[in-house]
């Protein structure tokens, strides 16, 4: 089983205050290539909408293509401070997304998600290949129980949303995160863009850069648990980045925008992601930053990390 996957905890749904939860789960091997992450949102019910439909349908999968083999990171990439990603910064476009009408069907949650992934492509597209990165779109899988998948095996219970860099693909299983998002389309927009975020990660090398490093001072030492918060952390602010180049334009409004973003406040595992206060300020680095800069969490000392 290969690479990072990324999803959330299940066994906090019974706490009402948890929002973004991340955790690493190390599926086998010693190496990054051999490694599989979870991580993504957990909403907690702090925004609600009126009206939205408490139904949910069948999920289904978008096919992946075979996966390219990873490239090895750039030299330059190891210093990951250093990143040409995050020195200068690169800023995202202002967006105008358009948006079909939130539900929680399975029918209308997939619609919302092909419109949103399209929207998140056309802003770190533009920024990443302006700047002379790779840029590439992930694919999707809505399947409540996707089984055996490249970077391992879907079916346990504990995660809510995910992402697998060797086959870039977002899981979002239908039946997972309506159980939690309590109604809410801000949640969902967190979630997404938090889970896009590791696509971009993945895509320019820093990931890989980062189980490097994990890999060379041990995974479950401190050390190595401040490295996957630097790791969360910035996936949040690039989240919040996506969200301010879409706040107050299409169907996205300043007051949803800036819902998605209070969700991060109630994250939880402080030790692998950063306590709650920690991954909402980072988001919020980004939804009030001018561009990637604002993300450098390899740069940021050790106690804006915890």
């Amino acid at each position: 089983m290969n690479g990072p996957r990324l999803g959330t905890q299940r066994g906090m749904l019974a706490a009402l205050s948890v929002a973004l939860v991340l955790t690493i789960v190390t599926v086998s091997g010693p190496t990054a290539a051999s490694r599989s992450i979870a991580g993504t949102a957990l909403p907690a019910g702090v925004v609600s909408d009126a009206g939205v439909a408490a139904t949910s349908g069948t999920p289904s999968t978008e096919a992946a293509p075979s996966p390219a083999p990873r490239q090895p990171p750039s030299r330059y990439f190891v210093k990951l401070e250093d990143h040409p990603l995050l020195v200068g910064g690169i800023a995202l476009p202002e967006l105008t997304c358009s948006l079909p009408r939130f539900g929680r069907d399975e029918s209308r949650l997939r619609a919302y998600y092909l419109a949103l992934r399209e929207c998140v492509d056309t802003g770190w597209r533009t920024a990443l290949t302006e700047a002379g990165l790779k840029w590439s779109s992930p694919t999707m899988n809505l399947a409540s129980n996707p089984g055996e998948v490249f970077c391992g095996d879907f079916d346990e219970e504990d995660f809510t949303a995910a992402y697998c860099p060797d086959s870039e693909m977002i899981f979002l299983p239908v039946d997972r995160v309506t159980k939690v998002d309590r109604g809410s389309p801000a949640v969902h927009l967190g979630v997404f863009a938090h889970e896009y975020a590791h696509h971009v990660q993945a895509t320019v090398g820093i990931l890989e850069a980062a189980y490097q490093r994990e890999d060379h001072v041990g995974r479950d030492s401190d050390d190595g648990q401040e490295l996957s918060r630097r790791t969360e952390l910035q996936a949040d602010c690039f989240a919040g980045l996506f969200l301010a180049a879409a706040a107050g334009r299409g169907d996205i409004s300043r007051q949803l925008a800036e819902a998605a973003i209070n969700t991060f406040r109630y994250g939880a595992l402080a030790r692998t992601h950063g306590a709650g206060s920690r991954q909402f300020a980072w988001a919020r680095a980004g939804f009030q930053g001018q561009n990637t800069a604002a993300c450098n969490t390899w740069a940021a000392p050790a106690d804006q990390v915890r």
